[in-house]
C-alpha cells in the first residue's frame, strides 16, 4: 500500500489539521504520514485508556503547533528509555509522543485528535502490532485487506511502509546519525 509523495505541494489534501480537546493547542501536519499503526501493547492501553492507540508517525518538521507549548510528561516502558508524551496543560489530552530511539525528532500523532476531514485523508492502520497483548474481546480482521499484524513489533518496514515512506525514513535516519555524530 503506497503512501502518497511527502512533498506537501504535490498532495492537494495537505496540509491537514488537528487539535486537543479543547482546541488549546492546535496543530498542522504538513505532509502524509509515513505510517499509520494500531499499537495494542499494555503500556498503550494504559495511557489512552482504551484497547489500543492509533499513531501516525511523522517528522517533527512536517507537524507544527500553533500557540502555547504541550505540556511534555515522560512516562515509564518496558525498555526503561521512557516515552514523551505531549499533552495539552488545560485538557490534558495526548496530542503525540516521542519514543526512544527516534528521539524528538520523529513524532507519534494520535489519529483521533486530527479533525475529521484529516482523519479520512489518513486513512486506517496499515498494521496492527503487540498483538500478543490486545484487549481478548478486540477482532482486528475487520480493519482491511492488507493490513498488516504482528504479535510484537515488526522488523521488516518494506512491507506496509510504502517507497516514499521508506525515502523519508531513510533520510531522517541519516539526520539523526549526523547529530549524533556532530
Amino acid at each position: 500500500m503506497a503512501l502518497p509523495p511527502s512533498d506537501p505541494a504535490s498532495h492537494p489534501d495537505f496540509p491537514i489539521h488537528g487539535s486537543c480537546a479543547c482546541s488549546h493547542i492546535p496543530y498542522t501536519v504538513h505532509a502524509p504520514p509515513l505510517n499509520v499503526q494500531c499499537c495494542h501493547c499494555i503500556e498503550c492501553q494504559r495511557e489512552t485508556g482504551s484497547a489500543f492507540a492509533t499513531n501516525a508517525q511523522i517528522e517533527s518538521e512536517l507537524l507544527t503547533h500553533d500557540g502555547p507549548e504541550p505540556e511534555i510528561i515522560n512516562t515509564p516502558t518496558p525498555s526503561g528509555a521512557g516515552q514523551l508524551i505531549a499533552r495539552c496543560p488545560v485538557c490534558k489530552v495526548a496530542l503525540w509522543s516521542n519514543y526512544f530511539p527516534s528521539g524528538t525528532g520523529m513524532r507519534f500523532l494520535r489519529v483521533g485528535t486530527l479533525d475529521a476531514r484529516a482523519q479520512k485523508i489518513v486513512g486506517g492502520p496499515r498494521a496492527h502490532i503487540f498483538l500478543e497483548e490486545k484487549s481478548p474481546w478486540i477482532d482486528v480482521t475487520g480493519f482491511g485487506e492488507g493490513v498488516k499484524q504482528y504479535q510484537g513489533y515488526y522488523d521488516d518496514k518494506a512491507e506496509f511502509w510504502g517507497e516514499d515512506g521508506l525515502r523519508r525514513l531513510k533520510i531522517f535516519e541519516e539526520k539523526e546519525k549526523k547529530k549524533r555524530d556532530d
